[in-house]
């Protein structure tokens, strides 16, 4: 189930760390590869978004659009920044010693997970990166169609057994119908 309001903030988090501004692309690729580190590592998901292959390379569905069109929790923490750049909104303040007071919907975990994605990758090329098999099998060429990416495939194609992947999608089945259970509560 997709969690807009931590999806804005894992975006504002990568736009801190990269001093305030990235390119559309790039803020799309680091998101996509938090996601799959999240699941890899936790077997969990960091945003509940559904992963999608791309011409491009893979990307997440929800965040790309909410990218492209805005949506009220993206528009609480990034804008516009020319044609091709999203910036972390000048109102956003964040203390470098305790970021996760401004960023309150990611955990230690996630807030983690953040960081060692942007150290690894934000310096090299996202589109080149995003395409290479060797660090995301689970993409496969497109043919200018827009296809899902499963869990458990991605699971499985990067390393976990079947019995692995089974067990963690089984754990995301349930937490996403405590979620559904907990937004029909008054």
């Amino acid at each position: 189930m997709f969690d807009a309001q931590k999806s804005a903030q894992a975006a504002a988090f990568l736009l801190w760390r990269a001093g305030g501004r990235l390119p559309s692309v790039k803020l799309m690729g680091l998101l996509y590869l938090a996601e799959k580190q999240f699941l890899l590592q936790c077997g969990e998901r960091l945003t509940g978004d559904r992963m999608v292959c791309l011409p491009q390379g893979p990307a997440m569905s929800a965040a790309s659009a909410c990218l492209a069109n805005g949506s009220e929790d993206w528009d609480a923490w990034i804008t516009r920044s020319g044609s091709s750049e999203r910036a972390l909104k000048s109102t956003v303040h964040v203390d470098s010693k305790e970021p996760l007071a401004t960023f309150d919907a990611l955990s230690v975990a996630e807030a983690s997970v953040l960081d060692a994605v942007y150290d690894a990758f934000a310096g090299v090329s996202q589109g080149k990166r995003l395409r290479d098999s060797r660090y995301c099998p689970e993409w496969e060429e497109t043919n200018g169609a827009r296809r899902p990416i499963g869990i458990e495939v991605l699971l499985v194609k990067n390393g976990r057994t079947r019995g692995e992947a089974e067990a963690i999608l089984e754990k995301i089945r349930e937490v996403e119908e405590l979620q559904r259970i907990a937004q029909r509560l008054p």
